[in-house]
């Protein structure tokens, strides 16, 4: 009985932990869907329609009946989370042990510097806004500069801050949104010899990037597990010396594999 009330709070902790984690995880697509009825854009005819679907008609009878909980679940998903997910580490990091925080919100802080745990919360937001400007704004345009203008901006936050642990994924970082910045600007571009070449140029740097990026990670790897090993194989072999020294100073050999205990004696008095 009590290691069934000791284990059930330890349960509901990680249940909670993992639908929280799959919340973080699909936010992107559920913000995506929330803020899908709000693109509307305006077709030959002078009609609006959704651009996701143009049999729908935007501000019909319908399309307002869908407002109110689209736009919840679009704060929701787009605001609230990634606020609550800053406040819960901030809370979090306060309260618990630093292992037992590193433990708990591994899948979170992992890759961050001890000064920036909430960073992921900062990376929700910025794709959050990503998906509100692809959306909302109407013009081709108006939608490449504000996403370049926000993706230039983590560019700058990340090279200030390098708040990655592993500085190749800093240096990773900047490649990859330098990278998305050209493929944007390329596709605001009016001549189309030259928007396709920068764009595929671009779009191969950020693959390559991407490639990159695993490969070192797997490198990294590898040689933190040889270390480790090697570590942990120096630890056993001092153990050994240690135990095979304090036996032989209490009067323990080993002959054929069998432990003899030789008997000391104290000399007897003449």
């Amino acid at each position: 009985q009590s290691t069934w009330a000791l284990t059930l709070p330890a349960l509901a902790d990680a249940a909670g932990r993992t639908l929280f984690q799959i919340v973080v995880l699909l936010q992107v697509p559920l913000a995506a869907a929330a803020i899908a009825p709000f693109g509307c854009r305006r077709d030959e005819s002078g009609v609006a329609v959704l651009v996701d679907d143009p049999s729908h008609v935007c501000f019909d009878s319908r399309w307002w009946r869908l407002f109110a909980p689209a736009l919840i679940f679009t704060i929701l998903y787009s605001a609230v989370l990634p606020i609550a997910v800053a406040l819960v580490l901030r809370r979090a990091k306060q309260g618990l042990d630093p292992i037992v925080f590193e433990l708990r919100f591994h899948f979170l802080v992992a890759r961050f510097r001890d000064r920036f745990y909430g960073t992921e919360a900062a990376v929700m937001a910025t794709k959050s806004l990503l998906v509100l400007v692809a959306t909302v704004f109407a013009s081709d345009d108006s939608k490449v500069v504000a996403a370049a203008v926000i993706v230039l901006l983590s560019g700058f936050a990340v090279a200030y801050s390098a708040p990655f642990r592993n500085r190749a994924h800093n240096a990773l970082a900047l490649c990859s949104l330098a990278s998305i910045a050209v493929v944007l600007v390329a596709g605001a571009l009016d001549a189309l010899v030259f928007r396709r070449a920068l764009a595929s140029i671009a779009i191969v740097a950020l693959v390559v990037v991407v490639i990159a990026g695993n490969v070192v990670d797997v490198i990294q790897l590898a040689r933190a597990q040889k270390k480790a090993a090697s570590h942990f194989a120096g630890e056993a072999h001092t153990s050994a010396d240690d135990v095979r020294v304090e036996d032989n100073e209490r009067g323990v050999f080993k002959d054929g594999g069998v432990r003899l205990h030789v008997m000391q004696t104290a000399p007897s008095e003449p």
